[in-house]
């Protein structure tokens, strides 16, 4: 069964500090996978990671899993068009999997930052805590930011 639902994510300022960072670096490397695939004309996963991915490593001091998150979120915008270079909002979504996000049963979140790893508190609605009550939460989901407050859209 497929669960769409909206978490909210309890942060204290240094969390949010560190989530911000992280949200804002991990799409500056979009931006510049971007244009290193559209001037290559490589749009592919696996070939744009083979161009680029130890220049972003070392230049945005990405972990090597969200460099590969950057590099499938820029190869997934050109799957439509590849006309013009792609930009990406200084805080558009992050692409988490479970390598990288994991779920301490339904009251936090461990998410990997520029610094780390941090637990954060999460706010599940009582009807999703019912639904998932006794099953494991994971897989990928993405970080948003929405009216200055975190929150994380399992897929």
């Amino acid at each position: 069964m497929l669960c769409t639902m909206k978490i909210k994510l309890l942060t204290d300022s240094e969390q949010h500090r560190k989530l911000l960072d992280t949200m804002k670096r991990f799409n500056e490397a979009c931006n510049y996978i971007s244009k290193v695939s559209f001037e290559s004309k490589t749009f592919g996963k696996i070939g744009i990671q083979k161009l680029c991915y130890y220049d972003v490593r070392e230049r945005f001091g990405l972990s090597a899993q969200l460099v590969v998150r950057s590099i499938g979120k820029v190869a997934e915008s050109y799957k439509t068009e590849r006309k013009s270079v792609h930009a990406f909002r200084e805080f558009g979504a992050v692409v988490y999997d479970q390598r990288i996000l994991s779920f301490k049963g339904l009251e936090y979140a461990s998410i990997l930052t520029l610094e780390g790893r941090i637990d954060v508190p999460m706010i599940i609605s009582a009807y999703h805590k019912g639904v998932l009550q006794g099953r494991r939460v994971r897989g990928q989901a993405d970080l948003i930011l929405q009216d200055g407050s975190f929150y994380l859209l399992p897929l």
